[in-house]
């Protein structure tokens, strides 16, 4: 049975085979092997790219599944090279923040969503707020969900011109004394939660807050992708 699904990653496997990881609505993200796929007359050829949506069947009941089939139903075109970078980082925290075969239809979703805005013609002003919703939501949807509209020590609400220290694993706190976290402003933390207007500044707040919480959560693991947002 053919499913929706996206190439996050792949990889040369043997002479003429891939391994890729793939990112399905009923079975989440996975790996499988493309037997052949890198050989000229395979069904395969060319099919397994990002930027594709497509229908597959896998085979196999392995950690490894084969993947036999393959066709494209839309592809997504990239305008600019900034947002063809902002794809592999999106691909980038999905294979390493997520559990492999941990179904979870919010997700790819929330990815198709995402790379719809980012493969339109967005310009830089628009980029940044579709990553950090993408970055929210995944947190979110593997039970890593934030707060940005309440102290987590007594849930006072969040106030605009107030200095809070967010502490990845707890949440935001007036108390600047604690352990672990960074500075943020109350307004930034509201932009995030939709409360306040884009402005650059507050964008650029939120992309190292949200670099912080993240670096904590992905516990040491690179993302290689970055280096082209500096």
């Amino acid at each position: 049975m053919l499913e929706p699904a996206f190439i996050l990653h792949s990889r040369r496997y043997q002479e003429s085979s891939l391994i890729v990881q793939v990112l399905t609505e009923s079975k989440g993200r996975f790996s499988a092997v493309a037997r052949g796929a890198l050989r000229k007359k395979s069904r395969l050829s060319g099919l397994l790219q990002p930027l594709s949506l497509l229908a597959i069947e896998v085979k196999g009941r392995s950690s490894l599944l084969t993947l036999t089939h393959a066709d494209v139903v839309e592809i997504f075109e990239v305008h600019m090279p900034k947002n063809l970078y902002a794809v592999f980082y999106m691909n980038e925290l999905l294979i390493n923040l997520t559990v492999e075969h941990d179904e979870c239809l919010g997700i790819f979703n929330l990815y198709r969503k995402c790379l719809k805005k980012i493969t339109g013609s967005l310009n830089s002003q628009a980029l940044e707020p579709v990553l950090r919703q993408f970055e929210i939501s995944l947190l979110q949807e593997i039970g890593l969900g934030m707060n940005f509209t309440e102290e987590f020590l007594d849930g006072k609400a969040v106030e605009e011109n107030v200095t809070y220290v967010y502490v990845p694993d707890k949440g935001c706190t007036s108390d600047r004394s604690s352990v672990g976290g960074m500075e943020v402003s109350g307004k930034t933390l509201l932009w995030l939660s939709g409360q306040i207007d884009y402005t650059a500044e507050l964008a650029m707040d939120a992309k190292k807050l949200m670099r912080h919480v993240l670096a904590f959560h992905l516990g040491g693991k690179k993302i290689n992708s970055r280096s082209f947002f500096q």
